[in-house]
């Protein structure tokens, strides 16, 4: 039996619209009304993939730093969904000083994502809020 659509790419923006953002697109204002994510909020969208929920964030009035460990789905996020509150990073999210002071944090991170969750949420300021 072969499938019938074209295999997941984890380098490639286009496929990666194809086959994730367009239910993000779908499910961005819902999600972010019922993170409570309002604007004038500072966020960290850990694993923005193209950006699709870093670009309504900021939408919304967010200042948003989206940081992926994929330099393709940055090209593409920077490429479709630039605007002037959002700054896109290629790195982990360790290292990023954002973290200590964002008022909410976006996590979708591969791996066991309950315990990345917890060390990101640590690092919010006091009062963030976090989601994964």
């Amino acid at each position: 039996m072969t499938l019938s659509t074209p295999l997941f790419l984890a380098t490639d923006a286009r496929a990666y619209e194809h086959f994730m953002a367009r239910w993000s697109r779908r499910l961005a204002g819902p999600f972010l009304d019922f993170a409570g994510i309002k604007g004038g909020n500072r966020v960290l969208d850990v694993g923005c993939g193209t950006g699709v929920i870093t670009a309504a964030l900021a939408e919304r009035g967010c200042t948003v730093v989206g940081l992926d460990a994929s330099e393709p789905y940055l090209e593409g996020a920077r490429r479709d969904r630039s605007h002037p509150n959002i700054v896109y990073e290629l790195g982990p999210p360790a290292r990023h000083i954002y973290a200590l002071t964002s008022d909410a944090h976006i996590c979708r991170p591969p791996g066991d994502p309950q315990s990345s969750t917890l060390t990101h949420i640590t690092a919010l300021r006091n009062g963030g809020l976090g989601e994964r």
